[in-house]
């Protein structure tokens, strides 16, 4: 779409959401009518649970609302008990990417209450696998000397053609307006909503486009308005690297048992030294042909598991396997949900819907720089801070120098009128999220900040029992906790986190 159009179609939705602009008769996008029935044939579907699906058709391109459509998939769990009904209850778990449709099952078992009183309603983002999906996988060439960048820009390139037209509408915005589609196709006058990490930055959106038809909101961990996608390497780079070293301290304590190193300094160097074997030695996955365990499967690993205490025995036991055995079973079963990583040697890459839609968001809705010296630059000044994650964070970003669309504008997160404060949540230490992130969300929306203490991500997702309290008491009664509450870092329920979440990379 020419860039005027965007902006004019941008700053319409905007007012329109804000009460300050009436559409005329007829204008907008006609409402899709869902028809509910089972769940088979959907991605992920759970067995043994009292949940019902549909495919909803929504506009491609909402600045052409009658042209193309394309599908998204909705799931609800009626509440258990109808006379306390009080709405429906939309969720995502982060990402961008994650496919939200069955989230449900596995949170509303520790929310009887609230599955008592909402209509539970998981969806699955625009480009994600149970709507109309994008595809980035394709052959990519060789790194070379005189290439260093062929495997970046041939997966950008390949975006494009397994995903079409499609790709440059994926977009926060447009799956903001997604839900208002939900919305209005299950009747409802306003929805409430429960997101976290990235899911608080479409929360964000959404509150913003359409203050009117939400009521309650919880953002927990969230995403700093002011510093998506790329201005927020910086921030995590450095929150990363600060957990991350906490993790490491941990793993020491246990030298005498484990034989990893009895100081962070020589830990590092274990880590360091399995993760160059594996670059020069990667291990076949046998369940998944096509697939290896190099040195950034590792990095992957630690730089996922680090942001939640109860999963850090996951990163110890992954490195004891390595060190001991030179075997990465363990390393390839909790990578197994990220997909393949980037091959440097070329070949045919087929990354996980959730890493293509990743891409497609973040790689579309931000003004990256084209020239790949500029991510070297910065690699290493945040390497030279940051010597366990700081280059990553930056290269990872590199597929995004050559994308084959203009970015599309960001809608600058503002309270325009909501009837209810959210409720946002942020750890301390949260390595994904940083803390001043949630600082600035809660004051741009006019909410209320629940500080949690340590490091943990998405705390009220993942069990923290002070956080679900809060959580459960603001969506039941509309009670918001004192000004400057803290929870306890806790280590929550066992088991893993409840996605795999990409910004907590």
């Amino acid at each position: 779409m020419p860039r005027v159009r965007r902006w004019v179609a941008l700053a319409l939705g905007v007012l329109a959401g804000a009460g300050l602009v009436t559409a005329p008769a007829g204008a907008g996008p006609a409402t899709a009518t869902i028809s509910w029935g089972d769940c088979a044939g959907f991605v992920g579907a759970p067995a043994g649970v009292a949940i019902e699906c549909a495919r909803l058709s929504v506009p491609r391109d909402y600045a052409r609302p009658w042209a193309e459509r394309i599908g998204i998939a909705v799931s609800r769990i009626r509440a258990t008990d109808p006379a306390r009904r009080r709405g429906v209850l939309l969720t995502n778990p982060g990402g961008p990417g994650a496919d939200g449709t069955f989230t449900w099952t596995t949170l509303w078992p520790g929310f009887p209450e609230l599955a008592a009183s909402y209509d539970l309603i998981g969806f699955a983002p625009r480009g994600t696998v149970n709507g109309t999906p994008i595809d980035c996988g394709g052959p990519v060439g060789p790194r070379t000397p005189d290439r260093p960048y062929t495997p970046e820009r041939d997966l950008a390139a390949n975006c494009a053609v397994g995903s079409g037209a499609l790709l440059r509408h994926i977009s926060t915005e447009n799956t903001a307006r997604d839900m208002d589609q939900i919305r209005r196709a299950l009747g409802e006058r306003r929805i409430n909503y429960w997101g976290a990490s990235y899911g608080t930055y479409l929360g964000g959106v959404y509150a913003t486009l359409f203050p009117r038809t939400l009521d309650r909101a919880v953002l927990d961990s969230a995403i700093h308005p002011d510093r998506v996608w790329r201005p927020s390497r910086f921030t995590q780079a450095e929150a990363k690297e600060l957990r991350t070293n906490e993790m490491f301290d941990d793993i020491v304590s246990r030298h005498a048992t484990n034989g990893l190193g009895g100081t962070r300094s020589e830990l590092l160097a274990t880590w360091t030294r399995l993760r160059k074997w594996l670059r020069d030695n990667p291990i076949a996955d046998p369940k998944q042909p096509g697939r290896f365990a190099t040195g950034d499967t590792l990095f992957s690993a630690t730089g996922f598991y680090v942001s939640y205490r109860r999963t850090w025995g996951v990163v110890e036991r992954v490195l004891v396997e390595l060190n001991r055995d030179r075997t990465g079973n363990l390393l390839l079963e909790a990578t197994r949900p990220f997909g393949a990583e980037l091959p440097s040697g070329g070949g045919e890459h087929r990354p996980v819907n959730l890493t293509s839609v990743f891409l497609a968001v973040t790689c579309g809705e931000d003004r990256w720089p084209r020239d790949p010296a500029v991510y070297e630059r910065d690699a290493a000044e945040l390497e030279r801070r940051f010597p366990i994650n700081g280059r990553y964070f930056m290269l990872a970003d590199l597929p995004c120098a050559f994308w084959p669309h203009r970015s599309s504008p960001q809608v600058r997160i503002a309270d325009r009128g909501l009837a209810t404060a959210p409720l946002v949540l942020q750890s301390h230490r949260d390595p994904a999220t940083p803390y001043q992130g949630g600082v600035v969300m809660a004051g741009r929306l006019h909410g209320r900040l629940l500080s949690v203490a340590g490091g943990e991500h998405g705390p009220s997702m993942n069990g923290n029992p002070c956080a679900v309290a809060a959580v459960t008491g603001y969506l039941l009664d509309g009670r918001l906790p004192p000004a400057g509450a803290e929870c306890a870092e806790t280590a929550a329920a066992p088991g893993l986190p409840l996605s795999p979440d990409r910004t907590a990379r």
